[in-house]
Order: C-alpha cells, then sequence, then structure tokens
C-alpha cells in the first residue's frame, strides 16, 4: 500500500518515481519535491493535485508555475 511517507522518500531518490504515485497522493509538495530532484519528472504532474493541507484542487495558474519550473 502507498503512503505519502513511503513516495516522499522514493520521489527524494529519484524524481521520475512520480510516475507510479497513486494519483490521489499527488500534493503540491511532493509534486515540488520530484520536480526538484529531476526537472523531468514535470511530465507525471497530475493536473488536479491537492495541497499539502487541503484536499482542494490546485489552480491552473499553480500548475503553470509549477511546470514553468522546468523551462
Amino acid at each position: 500500500e502507498q503512503t505519502l511517507d513511503i513516495c516522499m522518500i522514493a520521489v527524494q531518490q529519484n524524481g521520475n518515481a512520480l510516475e507510479f504515485v497513486n494519483s490521489n497522493l499527488h500534493t503540491e509538495r511532493l509534486c515540488q519535491m520530484a520536480i526538484s530532484r529531476n526537472n523531468e519528472a514535470a511530465k507525471f504532474v497530475k493536473t488536479n493535485i491537492s495541497t499539502k493541507d487541503t484536499h482542494d484542487s490546485v489552480s491552473d495558474s499553480v500548475m503553470n508555475a509549477i511546470r514553468n519550473i522546468i523551462s
């Protein structure tokens, strides 16, 4: 069973591990960690990631900002 803690450890080791993380665990913090480890991990970021403190969808502008990190 995947947990957020296990997934954080995985993406700290290899950002591309984000590809295998269940979409319901894609938090803003997890995705930022993955991208900071490997810019190519941005292609695995789900469109409707949730913030680390709530389950609200992140706005399109925040998603664009995350994607712009790699450009």
